[in-house]
């Protein structure tokens, strides 16, 4: 299978992998894009390897929504079979991403609307269901 765009390769290979459930495909491009968007917002932008395992990390959230997911198991490992690397590089790539912007966002009011109530930096697993609740809400409008 041949694809025009290097991005396309994990999003085709997660959508065969993966079982729908929350959004489906028509959803999935919209749902990505806001989620970009929160993501760049958020100080975690395109050039830390953490931004596009959280991008894919949240889309096996949302695809699993009513199952309870193991994070090593079940989000680290596939992810890292997307990008073939390891599972220690996903969860560290996407611990680095996350602490850099959660120390680069001044705006504490944008902070604040995604994650109430949390002062310090959260786990990669508690930044993932908050920022997937949050897109998720904004999608619905």
């Amino acid at each position: 299978m041949e694809f025009d765009n290097k991005d396309e390769r994990p999003m085709k290979k997660l959508n065969e992998t993966v079982e729908l459930s929350r959004y489906d495909l028509r959803n999935e491009k919209e749902y990505v894009e806001e989620l970009a968007g929160t993501l760049m917002a958020l100080n975690i932008t395109p050039m830390y390897k953490g931004f596009n395992y959280i991008i894919d990390a949240i889309r096996i959230l949302n695809r699993n929504r009513y199952t309870h997911l193991l994070i090593t198991k079940d989000i680290y490992i596939p992810v890292a079979d997307l990008y073939e690397t390891t599972p220690e590089l996903v969860e560290h790539g996407m611990r680095t991403a996350i602490k850099r912007g959660w120390q680069k966002t001044k705006d504490r009011k944008y902070k604040e609307k995604i994650f109430p109530s949390i002062d310090k930096c959260p786990s990669n697993y508690a930044f993932l269901v908050i920022v997937s609740n949050y897109v998720g809400e904004r999608i619905k409008g």
